[in-house]
């Protein structure tokens, strides 16, 4: 008896057996940690954290540095740092209407809509620079810069002027096709890609830095004003000054978050650090953070 049971357990029923056993296992080393997962985890969500009060100052443009905000004070054309709680911790004067603003090193670079100028601030010593340009800007509504190239939103005359690598250019004119702009407000690089803020065409256009057009983002997706702009490499963030939106989407233009909070009130500017999104609220003189922690 002892054989006929033996004869059951061949090489083949025995390999049949161990394959079984492993696939009743393996969710289980999934779940414990003992496999690697190949179930894609979900994207987690921008959620409100908290409401900083900026006091009398409407802020338009922001960045964020070494744990403080930087804004720009439009009607009382300053440049302010303060903390997140809202506190002044320096105040930069005379600056004619300033915009956006945008970060590069240690260096807050400004665009002064009423001076048709842009200007720097070094965070380390607080002296202010001018930032000299081939071509004036009529109304500079928003500058990018990175480490080759700098772009500027020149609002009045419907284009962008790109500096980039010692040659300047020129890109989009006045109209509301591809390629053309009408009224941008601010830009931003990221991989090599120029990203326009198309305010009144209510969208985002990306070109190359040869000023040939790639795409539209966002152009049926009801943006109210297309005002301020921050791309991090992965997502593009857009703020919807007249309809209090921010926008999210990913690299290839695909909206993945729409945010109405309440909380927002004109947003005008965006920056996000890793797992923090901070909001420039001009009309209720606030800043909104986000987090995906």
């Amino acid at each position: 008896m002892k054989n006929n049971h033996l004869k059951i357990f061949t090489k083949d029923s025995l390999l049949l057996i161990l394959i079984l056993s492993f696939v009743s296992v393996f969710p289980l080393l999934i779940l414990t940690g003992c496999g690697k997962s190949t179930i894609p985890t979900k994207e987690k969500k921008w959620k409100f954290y908290k409401q900083i009060k900026t006091g009398n100052a409407k802020p338009n443009g922001i960045v964020y540095l070494k744990g403080m905000l930087w804004i720009s004070d439009t009607p009382d054309n300053r440049v302010l740092e303060i903390d997140t709680t809202g506190k002044i911790i320096k105040e930069f004067k005379g600056f004619k209407r300033p915009m956006h603003i945008s970060l590069y090193k240690d260096k807050i670079f400004v665009s002064e809509f009423l001076a048709d100028s842009l200007k720097s601030i070094d965070v380390n010593t607080g002296k202010v620079y001018s930032v000299p340009f081939k071509l004036k800007p009529d109304a500079p509504a928003g500058i990018a810069v990175d480490s080759c190239d700098t772009a500027v939103a020149d609002f009045y005359n419907h284009r962008i002027i790109l500096k980039s690598n010692g040659e300047t250019i020129t890109i989009g004119k006045k109209g509301h096709a591809n390629g053309e702009l009408f009224y941008p407000t601010d830009a931003a690089f990221s991989s090599n890609l120029l990203y326009v803020a198309d305010a009144y065409n209510n969208r985002v256009q990306v070109f190359n830095k040869e000023g040939k057009f790639q795409k539209v983002i966002g152009s049926g997706d009801s943006i109210k004003t297309a005002l301020g702009i921050f791309v991090d490499g992965k997502n593009i963030f857009v703020a919807g000054f007249d309809n209090n939106r921010v926008l999210i989407y990913d690299g290839q233009g695909n909206l993945e978050q729409k945010i109405t909070d309440s909380h927002l009130s004109n947003p005008s500017d965006i920056f996000v650090h890793g797992d923090k999104m901070f909001i420039a609220n001009y009309n209720n003189n606030s800043v909104t953070m986000f987090s995906k922690d």
